[in-house]
């Protein structure tokens, strides 16, 4: 925006002989809050990625006077400057940091600042091992050019907070930092500006950055992916009242700006609450999912596959729906809707690239959908995948054969879905097969 309007800035406070640091800081970013209202998400995402040990910049909140005009509440933000990254990679040396600019995956020629004037940092290095055709040989060669640990935490951290626009989803928003200590690569988080826009998005799921991408294919990774979305789950979501953070961050910003425009104020509180609300639902959602990692199947395209076990609810707890499990006696995986809602048990696959055909046999008693814009009932559905056809069950149905086709190229998440006011749906459990066309 223009300088009469709200602009975004970066403040250098050491670019003029003389200069001094601001409160330890040579450079911030100003973020107007253009994609985020709350002016909320930068700060609640680098809050959760640095509590998971993934670097990003620290972020407050600033009240804003430019030529003499109140241009209002801001987010400031630790620019990526020497004194960022002595602070989390040691004192400085001769690292080297790489920005892609406004955007794109990794490249040769990209924008880098430090390191010695003739290297070329090892990112080529790096490019190099993502291309190796022979997994245990790029298995070799990552693990050269790269922290991978420290990897697996960044990209966990930006699926689960939904950052569609970072790395792992977008190739975009990043910083990649070749410490000096051993020459590896570490990726830092960045533009965390549109987080948590989708609680129920899925967490595995194709990747686009390369390096990402590259991972995913060596044996074991899979597994050690999964295993680090659980630990920043159960150890940085689920063990700090980061809900109530939110409220009382959003609270404080209102109150600030109450006498300057209590309209704004209101608006605060409001979107703060509706965050805090997305938090809940993704950490709900984001339980049960990373407690069931993907289930590969390699041999998918060979056969029918019988699904009758592996499924978890999409949410705990779930505010609306009462989950029911198979038994030996009653072979049905039930929901059932206590008030207007819509709830799931889910599975996720890693298969084969072709076309695939899901089915079950399902029971309804008294589903009632009136209030429910399609899809709605009880059926079958799939995220991750081209759906080719869906069918769903309303009322009281005694069995009916539903039937869903989709094409698919790595994970997809397969649900057992109701969609209704009321009423119960019952799926046999031996009778959900997987099927390649």
């Amino acid at each position: 925006q223009p300088a009469s309007e709200r602009p975004g800035l970066t403040l250098d406070f050491d670019k003029f002989k003389g200069s001094r640091p601001f409160f330890g800081l040579t450079q911030v970013h100003l973020n107007n809050g253009a994609q985020d209202d709350s002016r909320l998400h930068e700060w609640l995402g680098g809050g959760l990625a640095r509590a998971a040990g993934v670097p990003a910049g620290r972020c407050t909140h600033a009240w804003l006077r430019l030529q003499g005009v109140d241009r209002g509440v801001y987010v400031l933000r630790e620019a990526f400057t020497p004194e960022m990254l002595s602070a989390w990679f040691g004192p400085p040396g001769r690292g080297e940091l790489y920005d892609p600019g406004r955007g794109g995956d990794l490249d040769p020629h990209m924008k880098r600042r430090g390191g010695d004037a003739d290297s070329d940092g090892s990112l080529g290095a790096l490019i190099d091992a993502c291309g190796r055709a022979d997994p245990a040989d790029r298995a070799t060669a990552l693990a050269a050019a790269l922290d991978i640990p420290a990897f697996n935490a960044f990209t966990a951290a930006e699926v689960l907070l939904g950052h569609w626009d970072g790395y792992a989803l977008a190739a975009n928003n990043y910083r990649a930092y070749r410490r000096p200590q051993d020459g590896r690569f570490v990726f830092l988080a960045h533009g965390m500006d549109q987080i948590l826009g989708d609680p129920d998005a899925p967490l595995f799921t194709d990747f686009q950055g390369m390096v990402a991408g590259a991972l995913r294919e060596i044996p074991g990774q899979p597994d050690a992916w999964a295993a680090e979305l659980r630990r920043q789950v159960d150890t940085v979501w689920s063990r700090d009242d980061w809900e109530g953070r939110i409220r009382t961050r959003a609270l404080k910003l209102a109150d600030a700006v109450e006498a300057h425009d209590p309209g704004q104020a209101a608006a605060l509180r409001e979107l703060g609450s509706d965050l805090a609300r997305r938090f809940g639902e993704r950490l709900s959602f984001a339980r049960p999912a990373t407690r069931t990692p993907p289930r590969a199947l390699p041999h998918a395209r060979s056969g029918p596959i019988l699904l009758a076990d592996g499924w978890h609810p999409d949410r705990d707890p779930h505010p609306e729906m009462v989950f029911q499990v198979p038994t030996d006696t009653d072979r049905t995986w039930r929901l059932g809707a206590e008030r207007p809602g819509v709830g799931s048990w889910r599975q996720t696959l890693d298969l084969p690239p072709g076309r695939y055909r899901f089915s079950a046999r399902v029971t309804t008693s008294g589903v009632l959908v009136e209030d429910f814009e399609s899809p709605r009932g009880a059926g079958l559905r799939v995220l991750g995948g081209e759906v080719r056809s869906r069918s769903w069950v309303r009322g009281t149905r005694r069995e009916r054969r539903c039937r869903l086709e989709f094409e698919a190229n790595g994970p997809v998440c397969l649900l057992l879905e109701l969609r209704a006011g009321s009423g119960t749906a019952g799926f046999d459990a031996d009778s959900l097969w997987l099927e390649p066309r």
